[in-house]
């Protein structure tokens, strides 16, 4: 769900010839991997320099959810490509990185500041946002 095509394809290849890591072992990489994915979004999708022949546009979809005294904030990113036709229209679906706000920091102004971080991870530059003006609104 959280990985384009091209890089599932070539993972899949990879890992083909290996036996498969022990769960100790994945929940160990986790970091690695989650910054693997984060690079490769960074170079191939939010990159200004990859090659863009048809325009696109990001939906964001946002939850936070308690869990055990935090509050993790998990964002789904869809990038929508436009065809000439709605057959042509291409959709990719992305989690982006989970944040943790914590248990007494969940306002709306703490969230956006954790979703402006979330896409500064993901992408090459993002703006930084007056949040805190944006929440006194």
């Amino acid at each position: 769900m959280a990985l384009s095509s091209k890089l599932l394809n070539h993972l899949h290849v990879s890992f083909e010839a290996m036996r498969l890591p022990s769960p100790s072992l994945l929940y160990d990489m986790r970091i690695t991997l989650d910054l693997v994915t984060m690079l490769y979004a960074r170079e191939t999708i939010f990159s200004k320099s990859s090659d863009r022949v048809t325009p696109w546009v990001l939906h964001l979809r946002c939850d936070a959810s308690p869990q055990f005294g935090r509050d993790f904030l998990v964002t789904q990113a869809d990038i929508v490509w436009y065809g000439t036709t709605h057959k042509d229209t291409r959709i990719q679906k992305r989690l982006l990185p989970i944040q943790c706000i914590g248990s007494r920091a969940a306002s709306a102004g703490q969230k956006l500041e954790k979703l402006v971080h979330t896409l500064t991870l993901e992408s090459e530059r993002v703006p930084q946002l007056q949040t805190r003006d944006f929440a006194a609104n």
